[in-house]
């Protein structure tokens, strides 16, 4: 058998040498690494038979890969294979599991001669020790498992070995039985009339006994004992032992003695099971264990056909599917339980009742039947009926999304359907005692409810009553609950009733109020206008509408709004209402005017959005009065068309640019000095005006008022320089050639608040 070895060195020459000298044997595979890590990874990716490695090697030497074997649990020997020969080493080594310890030296031919014969040597003596392993293994499994009880002695008969069977049946535990006699044993637990050989040691021959064995728990066991001796060299070393259990041997021969005794017996009754058979209306029969028909009145006769037949006759074989399956199974139940069986049949629109009886405790008829069988099948359909509205009713309750009860005639709980558990917050185990109803009513309630209870037990129907009721947590919530009696032939048994928790009902309407106030007051506090427009009316008005309006609330519901809008404003409020019906996500704001109860004009903007007014479409419109801002916008306006009028016949040429840098002023002597009219200059950045002036960018007056720290051109020279002014001379050099003297001023411009709105620039041609 090939021996594959993994040689392990830091040295190379030393690794090819070892492969060299190795590979002259055919049965010998060598692999070769470096290192201790390289080693590991090998052996954990293949399977060697021995591992010879230095002792010194970098990082990690010949002692770590012991232990590292050794932590690993693997099970392979090692070599230590040194040019190191001290002798603390050689001792680590074989503490750490070395199998040998090989000092390298010279000649080389007589080391590797040497390493050679302990890689051999070890590899023999592990296969040997694994294969020992694997023997002893499947012997202890065999002895463990095994389905007799097995036992080994010592030449004194103590027991050295015992398995879990051979425990069972003598009752005892494994630790009670090792290391005791096994005379003793046996002494303790068989009857004096066993053979006395039985105890007699030494035995020099095979022997075998039936013994009955008492347990030390009181139970019987009967046994067969074998023993035989095990002989070596020096005579007799010990003693094995199986033990089987023959109680089902022992119980067969006394069921066969008792058989012979009860068929004398079971003659004497025969006549008489005949003649209780022969007297019943329905079908009756006697049966023996197999199921075989013993006797038979004449309705089963009938009933099976067996009146024309002859011979022994099995029930199972007379009857159809599925009758035979049921009977079977009814059978072998009766037979193992003792009990009486009930089965019901149907088959050809028919329906049976059989009852199994086995006969018991009557030595002469034990393990026999007696069997009856009757038509019920109009019986059977009211029953179907009756089971399929009870089942109707069931699924009913149980699905039912209210809370339904049943209580007794004396007043306790028989039933509570899911819902209603939940609501009460009940388990099922907790119903199945059956509390009394009280525990669900609050002590303020229960004379109230137990006076309509009684109503109820006597037969009135009661009304509808909002009342309260406890939970099993002890929360008291809101219900109504009604009442009916449940009648059954006539006579009152209990009541029925219906709870409805009203807990989520009430805080809902909680809420609706506590949510209606809040809008109430966020209405009725809005800085907006708030109006409901539906089918061209007004449907709503906050109070700040009708303050404004002049008019009071009542005189503007349900008139139709374009009364109070604009005249010139009119269509496009009604396009806009329109629009917003037919297209919810239409959601524009715009201006509008309207005119109050004095004909006073008021400008609004208004945001509607659709929503759903009393079941139809409508509009929610908010209104912000804006009159004030409009009129200061007019007047600004104004201000403005002014402004630029005095400015457009100025006599010098002037621009204005706004406070976002663009130019909102330009009037006709600039257009006239820079030859551009202005609608090519308005609205452009100043930017333009500067390479207009100067025929590059460059900053311009306006542009060092609100920058002081730019730099001034070189041929601006300022001649004044305050807050918001600034007064200098330009210089700039005309398209032909020539140059030209302006002379310029520049200032803020400011709205009526005093804010800043931009700023204004005037030149003058200065250079004759």
């Amino acid at each position: 058998m090939e021996i594959s070895v993994l040689y392990v060195d830091d040295e190379e020459h030393l690794r090819d040498l070892a492969e060299i000298f190795l590979a002259k044997f055919q049965d010998i595979r060598c692999i070769s690494v470096p290192s201790v890590t390289r080693a590991l990874e090998m052996l954990g990716a293949d399977v060697y038979d021995v591992v010879v490695t230095d002792y010194q090697m970098p990082e990690l030497d010949g002692l770590d890969l012991l232990r590292e074997i050794s932590a690993r649990n693997m099970d392979i020997p090692v070599i230590l294979f040194t040019g190191r020969g001290r002798e603390e080493v050689a001792i680590e080594a074989f503490n750490l599991g070395a199998t040998f310890y090989v000092q390298k030296g010279t000649p080389v031919m007589v080391q590797f001669q040497e390493l050679i014969h302990k890689i051999r040597i070890a590899v023999d003596r592990d296969r040997t020790r694994k294969k020992l392993i694997e023997s002893e293994q499947r012997f202890r499994s065999f002895f463990t498992h095994t389905l007799l009880g097995s036992a080994i002695l010592d030449a004194d008969t103590r027991i050295l070995e015992i398995n879990d069977f051979a425990c069972s049946m003598l009752g005892l535990d494994r630790d009670a039985l090792t290391g005791s006699y096994w005379t003793d044993i046996v002494h303790a637990g068989v009857c004096s009339e066993t053979n006395a050989e039985f105890f007699t040691f030494p035995l020099f021959r095979n022997c075998q006994f039936d013994t009955i064995f008492h347990k030390p728990d009181g139970t019987i066991n009967s046994l067969r004992i074998a023993i035989a001796p095990v002989f070596e060299s020096d005579g007799i070393t010990g003693y094995s032992v199986l033990i089987s259990n023959i109680n089902a041997e022992h119980e067969l021969k006394e069921r066969y003695d008792e058989l012979v005794e009860s068929w004398t017996i079971v003659a004497e009754h025969e006549t008489s099971i005949r003649a209780v058979l022969n007297a019943l209306p329905d079908s009756g029969l006697l049966l023996d264990r197999s199921g075989t028909i013993l006797y038979y009145n004449q309705a089963a006769g009938e009933f099976l056909g067996l009146l024309d037949r002859t011979g022994p006759h099995n029930l199972c074989q007379v009857l159809n599917e599925p009758h035979q399956t049921l009977l079977r199974n009814g059978l072998i139940t009766a037979r193992k339980t003792g009990q009486d069986q009930y089965i019901v049949t149907s088959g050809s629109s028919r329906t049976y009742e059989w009852t199994i009886h086995p006969i018991i405790g009557t030595k002469s008829y034990e393990g026999r039947f007696v069997l009856f069988c009757r038509d019920i099948t109009s019986i059977q359909e009211i029953a179907q009926e009756l089971e399929a509205s009870r089942e109707r009713y069931r699924q009913f309750t149980e699905f039912l999304p209210q809370s339904l009860f049943e209580l007794d005639k004396e007043g306790r709980v028989v039933y509570l359907n899911p819902h209603a558990r939940s609501v009460f917050r009940v388990s099922g185990e907790y119903l199945s005692q059956k509390p009394y109803y009280d525990i669900f009513i609050p002590d303020s309630w229960k004379e109230f409810l137990k006076s309509k209870f009684s109503d109820a037990f006597s037969g009135k129907g009661g009304s509808p009553l909002e009342v309260e009721l406890i939970r099993m947590d002890g929360e008291i919530f809101p219900a109504f609950i009604q009442t009916i009696p449940i009648w059954e032939k006539r006579i009152i048994t209990g009541i029925r009733g219906i709870v409805i928790d009203l807990t989520d009902i009430r805080k809902k309407e909680q809420e609706k109020r506590e949510l209606e106030e809040k809008y109430r007051v966020l209405i009725e506090n809005a800085r907006e206008i708030i109006i409901v427009s539906q089918d061209g009316q007004l449907k709503f008005i906050n109070p700040l509408g009708a303050r404004i309006t002049k008019y009071s609330p009542e005189e503007l519901i349900g008139k139709p709004f374009s009364d109070f809008i604009h005249p010139d404003d009119r269509e496009l409020v009604y396009n806009n209402y329109l629009r917003r019906l037919s297209d919810p996500g239409y959601q524009e704001d715009y201006l509008f005017r309207f005119i109050d109860r004095d004909g006073e004009l008021h400008w609004v903007k208004t945001h509607a959005i659709r929503i759903m007014w009393e079941g139809k479409p409508a509009t929610l419109n908010m209104l912000s009065e804006i009159t004030s801002v409009i009129k200061a916008q007019e007047a600004l306006a104004e201000s403005e068309s002014r402004l630029s009028s005095i400015l457009s016949f100025l006599p010098d040429p002037t621009f204005a640019i706004s406070s976002d840098g663009n130019v909102m002023v330009w009037n006709q002597a600039i257009e006239q000095f820079l030859h551009t009219p202005a609608d090519q200059v308005l609205g452009r950045s100043g930017a333009e005006v500067a390479r207009l002036l100067y025929g590059v960018e460059r900053p311009l007056l306006v542009d060092l008022l609100d920058n002081p720290d730019i730099p001034v051109p070189d041929n601006y020279q300022i001649h004044s320089r305050e807050r918001d002014m600034i007064i200098a001379d330009v210089l700039i050099t005309l398209p032909e050639g020539g140059m030209q003297y302006l002379w310029g001023k520049a200032t803020h411009l400011y709205n009526p608040k005093g804010e800043v709105i931009g700023a204004i620039e005037s030149i003058r041609d200065i250079t004759d």
